[in-house]
């Protein structure tokens, strides 16, 4: 903006010189060890990185910015959210996450030793005496020439990094097209459907004939069996189970008390007014269990063979 002033341009510095005056601090106000006050500054010392092998193609990604830490190590930061990285970020596109080449000064270890194996190459000596008159021999490189040399493939950071760390090979399946997946999955899906289907090793089965409502009355016998999988289920649903489709009749339990500090509940197990087994424990939950445990036994003498305490869960 244009204006007119009276006051000359002299009166004006002199001015804003005051007023400057007036805002500077001493060193010792500022906090520095400097005796003279007249010094306007101190002299410390700060370490940083001598970098090599810089590579001016590559550009930092917007957002980026490299700011020196106080350890001498560049680090980069990323302004609007804060994320730092002590490795180079690159800028992605449209390429592959998995197949992309990966830049080589985005593995600072490695690109620094190979500017420092490229420093200590050296170059050849002078051929005569007037070479010192002559002009160095410029390079031109292009774009694509700078990705194909500053770029690594898959295998060869695998190569560089098998060097420090451990890695395993693993087989897996790769499709050429989203339909042959499909194809595939759905033919597993058959042929699984095929197979004839079996319990998982180790099952046992108990199978026990079971009588109709009126054997019992005619003495009839008959074919029909019962087959239950004790996996998984309890000695007194075990027992249960048995007795109701074997008998069609429920177990009842007798309880006592006993006089006995270790063991100072019993259950007596009765089927149709007739007793089995009976079973002793700290509670009478625990009394019933091992009750229908020995009831088991006394109706099925497999049962403590071939049923082990494994299969039944908390004994119950």
């Amino acid at each position: 903006m244009d204006y007119d002033s009276d006051v000359p341009d002299d009166e004006i510095e002199k001015m804003l010189e005051e007023a400057l005056e007036k805002k500077k601090r001493k060193a010792s106000e500022a906090g520095l060890d400097v005796d003279d006050d007249n010094i306007p500054f101190e002299e410390k010392v700060k370490v940083v990185l001598l970098e090599k092998g810089q590579n001016h193609f590559d550009v930092l990604p917007e957002g980026w910015i490299q700011v020196t830490h106080n350890s001498g190590m560049p680090i980069f930061l990323h302004k609007s959210t804060r994320v730092c990285t002590l490795s180079r970020p690159y800028f992605l596109g449209p390429g592959s996450a998995r197949k992309h080449q990966i830049p080589v000064n985005a593995i600072p270890c490695l690109s620094y030793r190979k500017a420092m194996e490229k420093e200590n190459e050296g170059t050849d000596p002078p051929s005569d005496d007037n070479s010192e008159q002559n002009l160095p021999n410029a390079r031109i490189e292009t774009v694509q020439e700078n990705l194909q040399a500053q770029n690594l493939t898959p295998d060869q950071v695998r190569d560089y990094c098998q060097k420090l760390f451990q890695f395993q090979a693993i087989t897996v399946m790769r499709f050429k097209s989203w339909s042959e997946r499909r194809k595939y999955t759905k033919k597993r899906k058959h042929e699984k459907q095929l197979q004839r289907p079996t319990l998982p090793d180790g099952t046992k089965l108990i199978t026990f004939p079971i009588r109709n409502s009126d054997s019992s009355e005619t003495n009839t016998s008959t074919k029909k069996e019962w087959i239950m999988n004790p996996n998984g289920k309890s000695y007194v649903c075990i027992l249960h189970e048995y007795v109701q489709h074997a008998l069609k009749k429920q177990p009842t339990y007798q309880f006592t008390e006993l006089e006995n500090a270790a063991t100072p509940y019993a259950a007596t197990v009765m089927i149709k007014d007739m007793r089995y087994g009976i079973g002793y424990g700290t509670s009478k939950k625990q009394a019933k269990s091992e009750a229908a445990r020995a009831t088991l036994e006394i109706l099925i003498p497999e049962m403590k063979s071939k049923i082990t305490t494994d299969s039944v869960p908390g004994k119950q």
